[in-house]
């Protein structure tokens, strides 16, 4: 929530809300374009999580912090990749924004945009570069993401670009693991065509076919 009042206020509503010309015009009478309200989160990121693409091309020209990251350890590219912004997920790219900066839960823009489903920017990421196993916190991965949520053409573009295809969570479990019991037959047929080891076990011991 915001901690600001006066002209902090109404510059950091200006650009979460979209209204470049406001925010333009505070910036000329000396905005700091970078302040935080009481969780960390900047101007950008709040643009950025609203997908203001006019606002964030504004803010990056005046020399917003692009890998600004607030309380959580989200940031711009992290929100827009969350909410499926990809012309300011593009911008944040071109402007220099670290693709595999991870939250304080250890996720990636990718990872959360493979729980969300959103393959263009998936496809965009990992043409950025973006690592496509990088584990979270409890050694969850994109691919694991997808297959849990049944996102088959985020766990295809993912399994083209080299994810491994049995690599496990902190408990064991496989991609395979999660899109069985949720019965998403086109995840599971795509796993096992691309080799999944239908007898690998979790920590308790239990298969994919148990």
């Amino acid at each position: 929530m915001p901690n600001l009042e006066g002209e902090e206020l109404r510059f950091y509503k200006a650009c979460e809300n979209g209204h470049i010309d406001v925010m333009r015009t505070l910036l000329d009478s000396g905005a700091k374009i970078d302040l935080q309200d009481n969780d960390g989160s900047t101007p950008l990121i709040r643009a950025s999580r609203y997908g203001h693409i006019d606002v964030v091309r504004a803010l990056l020209g005046s020399g917003a912090n692009v890998d600004h990251q607030d309380k959580q350890g989200s940031t711009p590219l992290l929100w827009a990749s969350f909410n499926g912004h990809i012309d300011v997920l593009r911008s944040l790219l071109d402007s220099g924004a670290k693709v595999d900066l991870q939250d304080n839960e250890g996720s990636t823009p990718l990872l959360w945009a493979s729980i969300k489903g959103h393959i263009d920017v998936v496809r965009a990421l990992l043409d950025r570069g973006a690592k496509v196993d990088l584990q979270n916190n409890t050694d969850s991965t994109p691919l694991i993401e997808a297959s849990y949520n049944g996102h088959i053409d985020v766990m295809r573009a993912l399994l083209d670009s080299g994810a491994k295809v049995d690599l496990q969570s902190n408990k064991g479990f496989t991609p395979l693991d999660w899109a069985s019991p949720k019965g998403h037959i086109d995840v599971v047929s795509a796993l096992l065509d691309s080799g999944a080891n239908v007898d690998l076990q979790d920590n308790e011991g239990i298969t994919p076919l148990i």
